[in-house]
C-alpha cells in the first residue's frame, strides 16, 4: 500500500509539472508598453542593419542591462534581398547571456553575467528612416528550448513596430540555459542603405506570475498522498 500512495505522489506532481509546463504568449504588445518595459530591463539583445553590405559600421548587435551604455558591441554583415540574417541568444547554466547575429558571436570574455531573476521575455522589431514602403522586414523561425516555437514578426514600411512577449510558465526563474535561434529575414527594395531596422530582445521580472508552478505540483501532490491516506482509514 505505501508503494502505491507513493505512485499516485509521483504521478501527481508529474501531471501538474506536464499541465503548467506550456508557453504562454501574449501579443497584444504596442510600441509604447514595450518601450516602457525596456527601462526595467534585466538583459537585452539588439540586432540593427543600417546600412547593406559587409561589415558597414551601421549593422551591429549588441546586448547588455542598458541599451544607453552597452555591455558589448559588434558589426558583422547584412545579408539583403530575401536573404536570412541568422542570429541567436543564448543563456547557459552560469546565466551568462552570449548572441551572434551572422556567423559573428560574443567573444569569451564579453558574455554578459545576468545578474537578477528574470520569467519574461519581450519580443520587438522596428523600422525607422528613410524605408521604402514597399519593404517588409521579418523575424521568423524563432525557437526557444529547441522545440517551443515563438510567433513571427513582420512589418512593412516605415516607422513600423510589431511585438509579443512570453514565459515559460514551468520556468519562472531566469529560463536558465535558453537558446534562441531565429532568422533576421530583409525583403528590400534597392538596398537597405541609411535605413534603420532594429530586432529587439529583452527580459523582465513579473511579480504577478509567482509562486512556481513547482509549489503548485508539491500542494497538488501533497493533497493527493492525503487523500489516499485518508481512504486507507
Amino acid at each position: 500500500m505505501k508503494i502505491k500512495s507513493i505512485r499516485a505522489f509521483i504521478v501527481s506532481v508529474f501531471l501538474v509539472n506536464t499541465l503548467f509546463g506550456t508557453i504562454a504568449i501574449v501579443t497584444s504588445v504596442d510600441q509604447t508598453m514595450f518601450d516602457d518595459n525596456l527601462a526595467e530591463s534585466v538583459w537585452y539583445y539588439q540586432a540593427q542593419a543600417g546600412g547593406s553590405g559587409f561589415e558597414h559600421p551601421d549593422n551591429q548587435f549588441e546586448h547588455g542591462v542598458n541599451p544607453s551604455n552597452p555591455f558589448f558591441e559588434g558589426n558583422t554583415s547584412i545579408n539583403d534581398g530575401d536573404a536570412d540574417n541568422l542570429f541567436s541568444i543564448s543563456i547557459d547554466g552560469t546565466n551568462s547571456l552570449s548572441t551572434t547575429l551572422n556567423g559573428v558571436g560574443t567573444p569569451i570574455d564579453e558574455e554578459y553575467a545576468i545578474i537578477g531573476a528574470f520569467n519574461v521575455i519581450w519580443v520587438g522589431i522596428q523600422t525607422n528612416g528613410a524605408v521604402f514602403t514597399t519593404d517588409t522586414f521579418s523575424v521568423t523561425d524563432q525557437v526557444v528550448d529547441g522545440s517551443i516555437s515563438l510567433p513571427d514578426l513582420q512589418v512593412v514600411g516605415q516607422n513600423q513596430f510589431a511585438g509579443f512577449k512570453f514565459h515559460l510558465d514551468d520556468e519562472l526563474t531566469n529560463i536558465a540555459e535558453m537558446n534562441i535561434v531565429g532568422n533576421y529575414l530583409q525583403n528590400t527594395f534597392l538596398g537597405v542603405e541609411n535605413e534603420d531596422i532594429t530586432v529587439t530582445y529583452y527580459a523582465t521580472f513579473d511579480e504577478s506570475i509567482v509562486p512556481e508552478p513547482e509549489t503548485y505540483a508539491l500542494l497538488f501532490g501533497l493533497v493527493s498522498f492525503m487523500f489516499i491516506m485518508i481512504k486507507r482509514r
